[in-house]
């Protein structure tokens, strides 16, 4: 008698991914040749009139992942580049909705950004790179400065 055991692979691993969808904020700066990644001397950022702040005088950080507010559809950040420089803010409008994986795996928030602005005091400009900001850790947006 000859036995035979088969299994199977799990095809749906999309159940494993994080149900988090964090924005992506990258820094650069723009050179002759176009663009290169950067990282400010010390960063500072928060939510407008928050006490809570994501980064307190950071240095070299040149990547930021933070959450976004579903009950809301806007964000305004408090950004300084370094300690001795006037500060900037970084407005954001933004539309959520709810992205079906399975009915096993239910569904994750997913952000678009519908536009992007700030002020120009050490910032020099904002691109929205990719509007959807899903639970895949893309880039989302590019701040030159």
């Amino acid at each position: 008698m000859i036995f035979q055991i088969i299994s199977c692979t799990d095809q749906y691993t999309i159940c494993n991914q994080t149900k988090i969808a964090n924005l992506n904020m990258a820094f650069f700066t723009i050179i002759p040749s176009g663009e290169s990644a950067t990282a400010p001397a010390s960063l500072t950022l928060n939510v407008l009139n928050s006490p809570n702040f994501i980064y307190k005088q950071k240095p070299l950080v040149s990547v930021v992942n933070t959450g976004l507010n579903p009950l809301y559809d806007s964000i305004v950040y408090f950004i300084k580049l370094s300690d001795p420089a006037p500060a900037d803010t970084i407005k954001l409008k933004y539309s959520n909705r709810n992205q079906f994986l399975s009915a096993e795996c239910g569904e994750i928030p997913v952000y678009d950004i519908i536009s992007a602005t700030t002020t120009a005091n050490n910032i020099d400009s904002i691109k929205i790179v990719q509007a959807a900001v899903l639970n895949q850790n893309q880039k989302n947006l590019k701040i030159y400065f």
